[in-house]
């Protein structure tokens, strides 16, 4: 065999033991990513749940509060009746009364002679008075326990409608979560797909201008306004500026038709919506 034959059989050995150390490094980066998406649904997971029981437990809170709220209404509509009742018989009480009086005047201005009468009409009309006020007092009390009633209905209502509140939060907060757990799985399928995308990616974007949408400091993403109708690929790098100040670097992550999101890869100053982003800086 010629030297020429020997150099290149060399070669060919030296090319295939660099193809198959890169293809062990992409299949160990792609089990690091699967593990990392196991780990990340568990934690959500256990987040979900953690909400989903305190979702249930505000349920039956709620539910006792509502019990309560009728129970005081209830209660609410004896104590005016009552009152009512009592008001009734006040008036009635009053009308003889004022009858008594009157019959009372009469007897005084026509008939002196006749004290027993007078004393026992006095005696009549004390009772009445004595009554009267015993129905003033009880009219008090039914009034009282009626604002009582109130005031707990009130407090029970404002119970119940701080529950409902959590209960919005915690359903919002469910979603959100749900929402994460989405990106991840998508995120991470893309890096499956295209072990690259975990590196610098090789391809050279071309120019696109972007502004960012919002930022979610939690995740560590950005939501620019430019997705795949203007060019825009997974794995793209944008360079983050406002004016003549440098930010940062975002990798796109996911994208969609009009937009896209993008994970915060380098961070010099804190990204904001409104900032710019370009491919090309």
């Amino acid at each position: 065999m010629s030297t020429i034959g020997r150099v290149f059989i060399v070669l060919n050995l030296v090319l295939s033991a660099a193809f198959l150390g890169w293809a062990a490094n992409a299949l160990s980066t792609s089990g690091q990513l699967r593990e990392e998406l196991e780990a990340a649904k568990k934690e959500h997971a256990t987040a979900l749940k953690a909400k989903d029981d305190e979702l249930a437990k505000l349920q039956v809170d709620l539910n006792a509060v509502t019990d309560q709220q009728r129970t005081f209404r209830e209660e609410k509509d004896r104590n005016k009746a009552e009152a009512d009742r009592l008001q009734t018989q006040l008036d009635e009480l009053k009308r003889t009364s004022d009858g008594l009086q009157g019959n009372l005047s009469q007897i005084t201005a026509t008939l002196g002679e006749y004290n027993d009468t007078i004393k026992q009409l006095e005696g009549q009309k004390d009772a009445a008075v004595q009554a009267r006020h015993e129905a003033e007092r009880a009219r008090d009390d039914a009034a009282q326990k009626a604002q009582d009633a109130e005031l707990a209905m009130s407090a029970a209502q404002e119970q119940a409608n701080g529950a409902n509140t959590r209960i919005g939060d915690l359903e919002q907060e469910k979603l959100a979560l749900q929402g994460e757990v989405s990106k991840l799985e998508t995120r991470i399928q893309v890096m499956i797909q295209n072990p690259q995308l975990a590196g610098v990616n090789p391809e050279a974007p071309p120019a696109i201008d972007a502004f960012v949408l919002d930022v979610n400091k939690d995740l560590k993403l950005v939501v620019l306004n430019k997705g795949a109708k203007d060019g825009v690929k997974a794995g793209y790098d944008f360079d983050v500026y406002k004016g003549k100040q440098y930010k940062g670097r975002v990798r796109i992550q996911n994208v969609q038709s009009e937009m896209s999101s993008a994970l915060i890869v380098n961070e010099k100053t804190a990204i904001s919506q409104g900032d710019q982003a370009t491919t090309r800086l």
